[in-house]
């Protein structure tokens, strides 16, 4: 009940869940027995919209809250740099309440009263599907919790796809998901055996991502994610819980490898590169990436979508 009421809340008018509800939702979602491993498998969260859902749990061993946050929840960090091997480009939008006040990581620790709510927009684009080879761009509406249990802080993140995805884009990956490099074609259609002529899209997705300290002032980013979702062609939904948990397996250990890395950049040398990259001419950018140009010339040499005339061209 309380997982149906967190996703009402896409309706700015819905309430938050009672403390009662939503400490039961934490204390079953923070689980050690479900984040270990050990114990019972857990269950698949009921439909939403007609997608499947899923609920897969990890932490970020060595990285406290407050850091994750700094690099999650900054719109001066770009979210592919957090989630390299599941996001292209996202970007909260104008108006959003994370882009007012103080930063989040400022303001959650004052939430013994009552949890304190924003709201906002983002544009967000991801990478290739495993599935599909295709790639999606779409709206999302989004929420943030942020509030205590049991002396921790955590942060409940809510998110609403705005209607369906742009078509699906053909996209390849060169090497392995974990290197990182991805080809975008422009071109609608997928990459998929016998399916390339298929317009499809991911029809709605919704998720619920709580991020918690492991003990109080822990040193330990626990994460746990319900995520739905509805995606294929004509109308069908090809997506199963299977595909979901795969996708989200990927996109955290991108997360996992950045953020446990000890070359971690801090936050400020991101921010300044960005700004540095913000700041170059077109003729500059593009020197800047010759040398990956030429490293994907040469991929494709021996990889059989990219050597298809969408990719050629």
């Amino acid at each position: 009940k309380t997982v149906t009421a967190l996703l009402a809340m896409q309706d700015a008018s819905a309430p938050l869940p009672d403390k009662t509800a939503l400490e039961t939702f934490l204390e079953y979602t923070t689980s050690p027995i479900n984040l270990t491993g050990v114990g019972e498998k857990d269950p698949y969260p009921e439909s939403y919209k007609k997608g499947a859902g899923i609920l897969w749990r990890s932490r970020l061993q060595g990285v406290p809250l407050d850091t994750s946050l700094r690099y999650l929840f900054n719109p001066k960090v770009p979210m592919t740099v957090v989630y390299p091997a599941s996001i292209r480009y996202a970007s909260w939008q104008p108006g959003s309440d994370i882009r007012k006040g103080a930063p989040l990581w400022e303001r959650i620790g004052n939430q013994k009263d009552a949890p304190l709510v924003l709201r906002g927009t983002e544009v967000e684009e991801i990478t290739p599907d495993d599935n599909s080879g295709s790639y999606y761009k779409y709206s999302l509406d989004r929420v943030l919790i942020l509030t205590e249990f049991q002396g921790q802080k955590m942060v409940i993140s809510l998110s609403w796809q705005k209607g369906k995805s742009e078509v699906g884009k053909k996209a390849a990956v060169i090497g392995k998901y974990e290197d990182w490099d991805f080809v975008y074609s422009g071109v609608k259609g997928t990459t998929a055996s016998g399916i390339g002529w298929a317009e499809t899209f991911i029809y709605s997705s919704a998720s619920i991502i709580v991020f918690y300290e492991d003990a109080p002032g822990g040193n330990t980013t626990g994460y746990a994610m319900y995520r739905w979702m509805d995606a294929g062609w004509s109308g069908m939904n090809m997506v199963k819980q299977g595909h979901i948990k795969a996708g989200a397996e990927r996109s955290f250990a991108g997360l996992k490898a950045v953020m446990e890395s000890p070359k971690r950049p801090s936050v400020d040398a991101v921010a300044a590169h960005m700004d540095e990259l913000n700041k170059l001419d077109l003729p500059t950018l593009q020197a800047r990436f010759e040398p990956y140009a030429k490293k994907v010339e040469e991929a494709a040499a021996a990889n059989d979508i990219l050597r298809n005339d969408d990719f050629q061209n």
